[in-house]
């Protein structure tokens, strides 16, 4: 499905370039600020969690796994 971005968007992006501005204040080639937290999630192996932008965007990843003896008819796997 194309999405098209109306005339006021396309000006509104255009001088944003233009004026080296995005709409939160940050220049064009500045990144947004982030965090990352390791064992953030007791319960699992390994776990992070990465905080982000204005509003504190969160992504929590976490690995959790049972290893197990391997069977005769997969030996390498377990």
């Amino acid at each position: 499905m194309k999405q098209e971005i109306s005339q006021h968007e396309q000006i509104f992006i255009r001088d944003g370039f233009r004026l080296n501005m995005r709409s939160d204040g940050r220049q064009n080639t500045d990144p947004y600020k982030f965090a990352i937290k390791q064992g953030t999630v007791e319960e699992a192996f390994g776990s992070a969690t990465l905080t982000f932008g204005e509003q504190d965007t969160q992504i929590i990843c976490a690995i959790k796994a049972e290893i197990q003896k391997p069977v005769p008819s997969e030996p390498t796997k377990g």
